[in-house]
């Protein structure tokens, strides 16, 4: 079902509008991984922005940066959060997301992409910008207005009572922030499970099929 919030609406996933065969033509997933993976570590090795990423766990951050530019670029959709949500909390500067582009056009480069197919990538890349840094709070201001409707309709501020100060406002905004944040915990959490549910299938398998052919032996 569509989403009926106007900034998953204007940068939600698929609407960079990229070439369907982008994916397959820089060479499908393990090009994809290998250059995610490159900037990655390039940001992290950066002497301006390495401590802003020595926070975070950079495994994860590229399994859902590799997950996104899939979806992006034509492979399997993305299913998750749009691209302000996912970095609302973080306070991306339009300084490190210059050093990440040019992290890019290095690494996809040096992976041997094509020169149309980088040109494709960048493109695509630099329309992410905005919703990452929302350097003009053009995004929060939209999600804010969207739930002051919503709560409108329902007759009070989405918490059972209308909020009459500025202070009980900015109190319920940090609310729907940790919220926010609470979800997208949730989610990674979730992920992570099927992923080692995957992995632990696969090991299964992969055992009883040494021990199929050792027994025949």
């Amino acid at each position: 079902m569509p989403s009926d919030n106007p900034v998953t609406k204007a940068i939600g996933p698929g609407t960079t509008k990229t070439s369907s065969t982008l994916y397959e033509r820089i060479g499908g997933e393990a090009k994809l991984d290998a250059v995610v993976t490159g900037v990655y570590n390039g940001m992290k090795a950066d002497k301006d922005i390495g401590k802003f990423f020595a926070r975070f766990r950079l495994e994860k951050l590229k399994e859902r940066t590799v997950d996104y530019l899939r979806g992006e670029w034509g492979g399997d959709p993305y299913q998750g959060s749009d691209l302000w949500i996912a970095h609302s909390h973080l306070g991306v500067t339009s300084r490190q997301y210059d050093i990440m582009m040019k992290l890019y056009g290095q690494i996809l480069k040096k992976e041997g992409v094509g020169k149309q197919e980088i040109t494709e990538c960048l493109a695509s890349l630099e329309k992410m910008r905005e919703p990452c840094v929302d350097k003009d709070l053009k995004f929060k201001n939209m999600y804010l207005k969207h739930t002051e409707k919503l709560a409108a309709q329902a007759g009070g501020d989405g918490w059972g009572k209308p909020s009459v100060t500025a202070e009980e406002r900015a109190a319920k905004e940090r609310e729907t922030q940790e919220n926010m944040e609470r979800v997208r915990i949730e989610e990674a959490k979730r992920e992570e499970a099927k992923r080692a549910a995957a992995a632990a299938t696969g090991d299964g398998t992969a055992g009883a099929a040494r021990a199929k052919a050792k027994a025949k032996a």
